[in-house]
């Protein structure tokens, strides 16, 4: 049962560890409020709070936030001295998600997940890329699990597969070729975020010429194999993309990259924000090769030009099942937005 506890003429103060925060968020920046993230740790009286945590400036109609918490079953905290000077501005986030013409199950979950958690969603088409001006349409742009070669240009290279992929219409056929790509690299450029999910990383590193590398890309079968498996990660909690997560969590790994990080070139820099540690990994399935895994890299963050791109190394929203880790896509998200 969501509440308010107390009132205060300072403000509010929401933890970031739950999923429906991200509700509260959306709905508070729907209607214009004016919200920031603590960017530090701080105590206020006798409650302790996360980098993360949602603050509101106090509300004249305390009736508003009351509403919120009872439907999205939140605590929201009555602050009792001013809201931290650690914060950082939150914006509204204008989110489009690639859609290919060639079906993708990841997209259609990842949109079902996202609509549900109230996030301002738009399908992003080949056509839209390749038109270029992509900041006009939205903040965030979004390539689920989707193969490289599905993206730059959907055909079989293998002859004995053709027979599966029927012809399209003329309209609908080919992916965002280079003029695509040209056109990802300005947004970005320009202060776009680009978040790539799982194998949609691939694109990021070949494409972008980034300080980031899939450490997995010419490993056999044979020497590696997770299919579908909950192993240990390690993230950094005090970056934006791994607010109000456990330090250490389960990831849902399949068949997904896992990334090694090099000197950075001019225009861009990268932070690592989540890691394999070097243990045992394993939590629930099987998977062989598992030492390939350990002290590599999960989540990078990558700036480049005025913007970045986050790569999110396994499957952080597969199905909309893994409730623990969809805060990192919705981090990802409002980083984008974060002033």
């Amino acid at each position: 049962i969501g509440k308010v506890e107390g009132s205060s003429k300072y403000g509010y103060a929401i933890k970031p560890q739950f999923n429906n925060t991200n509700i509260a968020v959306n709905r508070l920046l729907k209607d214009k409020a004016k919200i920031f993230a603590a960017t530090e740790k701080f105590v206020d009286g006798k409650a302790n709070f996360q980098p993360g945590t949602i603050l509101l400036p106090a509300v004249k109609n305390i009736s508003t936030i009351e509403k919120l918490a009872k439907d999205l079953h939140l605590t929201i905290h009555a602050l009792q001295q001013p809201l931290p000077k650690t914060k950082k501005k939150l914006s509204p986030v204008r989110v489009g998600l690639y859609k290919p013409w060639r079906a993708s199950m990841d997209e259609g979950w990842t949109r079902l997940l996202l609509e549900r958690f109230e996030f301002n969603l738009v399908s992003v088409t080949n056509e839209m890329i390749k038109e270029g001006n992509l900041k006009k349409y939205f903040d965030a742009l979004i390539i689920p699990d989707v193969g490289k070669s599905t993206i730059l240009n959907p055909k079989p290279k293998d002859p004995k597969r053709a027979k599966y992929y029927r012809p399209f219409p003329d309209k609908y056929e080919g992916g965002i070729g280079k003029e695509g790509v040209k056109a990802l690299k300005a947004f970005v450029k320009k202060g776009g975020t680009l978040i790539t999910l799982d194998s949609g990383c691939q694109l990021a590193i070949d494409e972008f010429a980034i300080p980031v590398s899939n450490a997995l890309e010419n490993v056999s079968r044979s020497e590696f194999r997770a299919p579908g498996v909950m192993l240990k990660n390690r993230i950094d909690t005090n970056h934006p993309i791994g607010w109000g997560m456990p330090e250490i969590f389960a990831a849902f790994v399949s068949s997904s990259p896992a990334f090694r990080t090099s000197t950075p070139m001019v225009g861009t820099d990268r932070t690592v924000v989540a890691t394999y540690p070097d243990e045992e990994l394993l939590l629930s399935g099987w998977i062989h090769g598992e030492k390939l895994l350990r002290k590599k890299v999960s989540i990078v963050d990558v700036k480049y030009g005025e913007g970045k791109i986050i790569l999110l190394g396994f499957r952080v929203q597969h199905r909309a099942q893994p409730h623990g880790t969809f805060k990192i896509l919705f981090n990802s998200i409002a980083y984008a937005g974060m002033q």
